[in-house]
């Protein structure tokens, strides 16, 4: 490889490397799958949440249902 080129690979590296600082905060090119996790676990707790009301309101709505078809008190 000669000079030229190597040097157009540096200043590429150097230019994204500068990017990434700005884009992400760091340098670091695993960022994004800190971010991926850390998105990944407030959805599930989201997620977790919402089914457990729908779970507790199911229940109401069944329970009501079947006291109704059967006339219970």
């Amino acid at each position: 490889m000669d000079l030229g080129t190597s040097l157009r690979i540096t200043e590429a590296r150097e230019k994204y490397v500068q990017y990434l600082k700005r884009a992400n905060g760091t340098a670091n090119k695993e960022v994004w799958q800190v971010y991926d996790h850390l998105c990944a676990d407030i959805f599930n707790d989201c997620m977790r949440d919402i089914m457990d009301k729908i779970d507790q309101d199911l229940d109401v709505y069944c329970e009501k249902v079947i006291y109704d078809e059967f006339q219970l008190q």
